[in-house]
């Protein structure tokens, strides 16, 4: 039930676990079909059975983040416990449009080791503004969007206007800009 074609050594299944609650046998494995990335994105899957000796159903996704999972039935509420293996880069970043949408106009940007806060501000200031430049033919910059490339370059993808004169009118309204990011070694 389980294709294990092209799994390296050591591994394929890691650490079953069986469990029986509701009539049912309930048994969690995980896939490590790989070891890029230090084998944390291993599909781990569910089968279920009447009996142990089956037949069991197809196997059920649960996810692919950690493994070694097992399932804690108490009563009728069962959970998911599972290594917690977050392979996303440490720091979550919130870029935020500050200023308005005219000439104070800037990208901000705050981060926090959590998704759900508390952020803390880059202490540089904006990360792109025009707000103190007048002279600049780009203005109004800001609402950007962080870009990686293949080839690991950052670029900043936001929005500015062109002012026929200082401070003037935008004929050709907003427009998209595109800024490289230098990333400082505290990232």
């Amino acid at each position: 039930m389980l294709d294990l074609t092209g799994c390296p050594d050591s591994g394929g299944v890691w650490a079953p676990n069986l469990s029986h609650a509701d009539g049912l046998f309930h048994l969690i494995h995980s896939n490590v079909s790989t070891y890029a990335g230090g084998f944390t994105d291993s599909p781990n899957h569910l089968v279920t059975a009447e009996s142990i000796d089956g037949p069991w159903s197809d196997p059920v996704p649960l996810h692919a983040r950690g493994f070694d999972a097992a399932l804690f039935h108490d009563g009728a509420d069962s959970r998911l416990l599972n290594l917690v293996h977050d392979w996303r880069r440490p720091w979550y970043y919130l870029l935020t449009a500050d200023g308005g949408t005219g000439y104070d106009h800037q990208v901000t940007v705050a981060r926090s080791r959590t998704l759900t806060g508390p952020y803390e501000r880059d202490p540089a200031g904006p990360l792109i503004t025009a707000r103190h430049h007048p002279d600049l033919p780009l203005q109004k910059a800001g609402h950007g969007s962080l870009v990686d490339t293949p080839g690991g370059l950052s670029y900043l993808a936001y929005l500015v206007a062109r002012p026929h004169t200082r401070h003037g009118p935008c004929v050709l309204g907003r427009e998209t800009a595109l800024a490289p990011v230098t990333w400082t070694p505290d990232g």
